[in-house]
């Protein structure tokens, strides 16, 4: 039976996957604790406590209010890539969204994206291994357009982003990515065939596995052979960034900060950089240092900067895991944000004989 290799796999090779687990999370508390002690030691909490008291916290909310729409831009997003493969509503799409977005603050090893992929599986009757290949090719829009963010400060400020050759590594592994992703969409039946051809050596059970599952990973892709869904998915990542700006700038407003016109977008940057560090749930200790770093290159005083960072991470995190919560309480009553064993991934997997073979169905 072609559900033999699933039954067997976990049994060999759970534990030491449950001990790299452990000490991914341990890893992340370490470097969080660490930057985090960084930024203290080199700031008064007083002074940090008095900066916070003196935040305009009319501005501050507009803040929150602005990002909080550009979860609307990502949500437009999903409904642009998923419309294609299944009939997920709108709002459905939305609380998936949040759904990441609170799980990633909450639970390690960002488990949230894992969650969002579940729901999505189970509420929209797709494989997961289609959701997981919409979900990247989500990921990637953001990456793609947080380098060309990155580069496009480069001739415009004279301070010192971060490493532009890890970014420009980052930049690379975002356009292999996307070309990967698009021409698997292109030619579906080349990428079964190739997977199938390379791990027949292991044995025809394997073989046929490996195949089943790249059938239904091409089933995701099926939304970029689509122009209109492509533009759809890329107007709505820009909605979101362009608010996350916006929302930033507003943040340094409440501050009173006079700074460039640039600084949103430098800390925007520094932010994105921070959270691609192995950290805590939340991205607490990485998120603050490279936030206050951001500030202090523009010639913030340090307490100033520290509390920015510090702010701008409980206004960022707070109210919109407690806005997800509130939202997916009747989703978690019923059981729906528990991973299960949906029916669709269980499915027998479409043939590779011809394009229509691999679209998402379950």
């Amino acid at each position: 039976m072609s559900s033999s290799p699933d039954a067997s796999a976990p049994q060999t090779s759970q534990p030491p996957a449950g001990a790299r687990r452990l000490v991914a999370i341990a890893l992340g508390l370490v470097v969080s604790a660490t930057f985090l002690l960084l930024l203290l030691r080199r700031v008064d909490l007083s002074q940090v406590w008095s900066e916070l008291s003196r935040v305009h916290a009319g501005r501050l909310a507009l803040s929150v209010l602005t990002l909080f729409i550009g979860f609307f831009g990502h949500a437009a997003r999903s409904v642009a890539l998923f419309a294609p493969v299944s009939e997920l509503g709108w709002y459905r799409l939305f609380k998936s969204v949040l759904l990441a977005f609170a799980g990633n603050n909450v639970l390690p090893l960002r488990a949230g994206e894992l969650l969002r992929v579940h729901y999505l599986a189970r509420h929209g009757q797709l494989p997961h291994s289609s959701c997981l290949a919409l979900v990247a090719v989500e990921r990637l829009m953001d990456l793609l357009v947080l380098v060309a963010l990155f580069f496009s400060l480069l001739p415009l400020v004279s301070i010192d982003l971060p490493p532009t050759g890890a970014v420009a590594g980052i930049a690379a592994v975002v356009g292999l990515g996307l070309l990967a992703l698009l021409a698997i969409a292109r030619w579906p039946r080349a990428f079964v065939r190739l997977a199938s051809g390379l791990t027949r050596w292991l044995g025809a059970r394997v073989a046929h596995f490996v195949q089943r599952k790249a059938s239904l990973f091409v089933g995701g892709t099926s939304s970029l052979r689509s122009t209109r869904a492509l533009l759809g998915a890329m107007g709505g990542t820009l909605a979101y960034w362009a608010l996350a700006v916006v929302s930033s700038g507003m943040t340094l407003w409440a501050f009173d900060l006079s700074l460039p016109w640039t600084a949103p977008m430098v800390v925007l940057v520094f932010a994105s950089f921070a959270v691609t560090l192995p950290s805590s749930p939340g991205f607490v200790g990485t998120y603050h240092y490279f936030v206050a770093l951001s500030l202090r290159v523009m010639g913030v005083p340090a307490a100033r900067a520290a509390s920015f960072a510090f702010l701008v991470h409980a206004a960022g995190v707070l109210p919109y895991t407690l806005i997800s919560v509130l939202l997916l309480i009747p989703d978690a009553l019923r059981g729906d944000l528990v991973p299960a064993t949906a029916t669709a991934t269980s499915s027998p997997a479409p043939s590779a004989s011809s394009d229509s073979d691999v679209s998402a169905s379950p």
